[in-house]
């Protein structure tokens, strides 16, 4: 660990096929941690893929589920992915540096427009698609596993239509089929 002369401090190291890798932070402690991890992903043969997207690594999980699943769950899970992850910021996310904040602000951002069961599945999704790069050593924690999907509320209360309202809902339908 060394500064350089712009002022940020600088870690070196050699990975698993013996290339000199680099990191640069702010501050020495920093930095001092930045190697530390990098020397324990070394260690646990965890070849981080820097370029790898949040989207990138949703559709290698669609590729390597859609012969182990019935066709539905996969339509299903591959139209959250296009629609709802592919489309929003998060799913530009390096996976590497995919935070547990950045999927709870897009689980607060889809629960305007979306039901929290849906929310929830998406949370689902994107929870078991991390799941496998962590299987694979691409990922060292899955970032979902601090987030907490929204609650779902079966809550199932018949509303019940007044007379008043039965009557103009008559009057209105009347002569249409």
């Amino acid at each position: 660990v060394y500064r350089r002369k712009d002022g940020r401090w600088c870690c070196k190291w050699k990975d698993a096929n013996g290339r000199w890798k680099y990191r640069y932070r702010k501050t020495k402690p920093e930095a001092k941690e930045a190697l530390r991890e990098a020397l324990r992903d070394r260690d646990d043969n965890i070849v981080p893929a820097d370029k790898l997207t949040l989207s990138a690594a949703m559709e290698q999980w669609l590729e390597n589920m859609e012969g182990t699943v019935s066709h539905r769950t996969w339509t299903n899970r591959e139209s959250l992915v296009r629609i709802h992850v592919k489309s929003h910021d998060v799913g530009s996310v390096r996976l590497c540096k995919l935070t547990p904040e950045h999927l709870r602000a897009f689980n607060r951002e889809k629960l305007h427009t979306l039901s929290p069961a849906t929310v929830a599945r998406l949370h689902d999704v994107i929870k078991k698609a991390c799941n496998e790069q962590v299987r694979a050593r691409t990922l060292r924690h899955n970032p979902t596993a601090d987030v907490t999907p929204p609650r779902t509320h079966h809550s199932r209360d018949m509303i019940i239509l007044t007379q008043k309202q039965v009557r103009l809902l008559l009057e209105t339908v009347r002569g249409s089929r």
